[in-house]
């Protein structure tokens, strides 16, 4: 429940700030494009590429396609699409003062912007003929790499394109480029600072997955629903070097709930980053590894490969075994 606080104080504090727009500023313009969290859908489905999650700032609209296979379990295919209501609602207008106060509610509101609905589906491992759903909610607490709060990427950004006679895109998704004025060159200033920040950024969220079963709109076509929550950090050690560390705790509130405990290092380069990490499943006792690479194909569209060690999804039986996860996303991210 308290994860949906963020939910709420976005919707409430949206229709004020719109009205501030003389003096506001798109956030979302600032986001960068780098360090994409997980789907909260597909963590709650079980079926996230690898298991020390993200504690990175989500995108304001991202969609994602993964596959699962090997080991013998059944291949399935998931879709999930993630949105920040406050970006559906108030479409990122923020007043920068209010963005960057330290108050109890800059702190809720800001908390609020970077706050994701996630809805998933996939197809049931277990071969039933049923469809796995999700529904995630994921909040980044504690953000020191975000440029619109700890630069001041949107005054510089804003200067310049007056200094061209140009004036803000009304789009958020519009290029700036295609009215004269390349902020590429600034972008990547302000990206290498964020990336020489070290410290945590921590993250945490909430999933229901269930299964469906025939007419969706019948009280019992939902069966076997199954509550995930988790909490995670990432810490930035250098400009190359992250430590991801994530607390879950699968089937929540049931008597038969147990925790993964795991941890990981994300080496980056410029084109692509490296993931080796390790979880304990205190259910079985056991600790497995697991290794990706995400390949960011195009500025918005991104490619990560796992060989990660775990039971069926969802409902988590069988043997532990390796399987390999391909994962293909777009998201929104103006990092020039």
């Amino acid at each position: 429940m308290v994860l949906a606080l963020p939910v709420l104080a976005a919707l409430l504090s949206a229709k004020r700030l719109v009205a501030q727009q003389a003096e506001a500023t798109n956030i979302y313009r600032f986001i960068m494009g780098v360090d994409v969290p997980e789907p909260a859908a597909f963590v709650a489905l079980g079926i996230a590429p690898g298991h020390a999650l993200r504690g990175s700032a989500p995108k304001p609209v991202m969609a994602s396609v993964i596959s699962s296979s090997g080991g013998g379990a059944r291949a399935l295919t998931g879709i999930a699409i993630d949105v920040a209501p406050y970006f559906l609602v108030g479409g990122g207008v923020r007043n920068l003062e209010s963005f960057r106060s330290n108050s109890i509610a800059g702190r809720m509101q800001r908390v609020g912007t970077k706050t994701v609905v996630s809805l998933g589906a996939a197809g049931d491992p277990a071969g039933t003929g049923s469809r796995l759903v999700a529904i995630g909610v994921r909040a980044t607490f504690h953000d020191p790499h975000d440029p619109a709060l700890n630069t001041d990427l949107p005054e510089r950004a804003t200067a310049e394109l007056a200094r061209a006679g140009a004036t803000p895109p009304d789009d958020a998704d519009e290029d700036v480029t295609d009215r004269g004025v390349d902020l590429a060159p600034l972008f990547a200033r302000v990206r290498r600072e964020m990336r020489g920040r070290r410290g945590w950024q921590v993250s945490g969220g909430w999933g229901l997955a269930a299964r469906l079963r025939g007419d969706a709109t019948s009280g019992d076509s939902l069966v076997s629903p199954r509550h995930t929550v988790w909490l995670s950090g990432q810490r930035t050690c250098g400009p190359r070097l992250d430590v991801l560390v994530t607390v879950e705790t699968r089937n929540a509130f049931r008597s038969d709930a147990y925790w993964w405990i795991g941890a990981a290092l994300l080496r980056k380069t410029t084109a692509a980053d490296f993931t080796a990490e390790a979880y304990y499943d205190t259910l079985r006792r056991r600790l497995n590894p697991g290794v990706a690479a995400e390949v960011r194909a195009l500025q918005r569209v991104g490619l990560v490969a796992s060989i990660t060690s775990q039971p069926d999804p969802f409902d988590m039986t069988g043997p532990t075994r390796l399987q390999l996860r391909t994962l293909l996303r777009w998201h929104i991210a103006y990092d020039r």
